[in-house]
């Protein structure tokens, strides 16, 4: 029963996180939320593997700030 209510209040609650993202990192998290790899998402997007590593971790932190969860700072 748990799970069920959570997959659906993720079912409402990633398409509401999705459209408040700017175009670009929600192309990026759709194409990570598919299982695609830093690598490839990096060629995809013409950008650097770093790059896609850092924005992955911003919109983790991102959404655990969606749901009202305590993010850790990074040293």
């Amino acid at each position: 029963m748990r799970s069920s209510v959570a997959a659906a209040a993720f079912r409402v609650d990633f398409p509401r996180w999705l459209g408040l993202l700017n175009d670009r990192d929600r192309r990026l998290a759709s194409e990570l939320m598919i299982g695609e790899r830093t690598g490839e998402a990096a060629e995809h997007f013409g950008m650097s593997r770093g790059w896609v590593s850092q924005v992955r971790r911003e919109l983790g932190e991102d959404w655990s700030r969606f749901h009202g969860e305590t993010v850790a700072a990074v040293a």
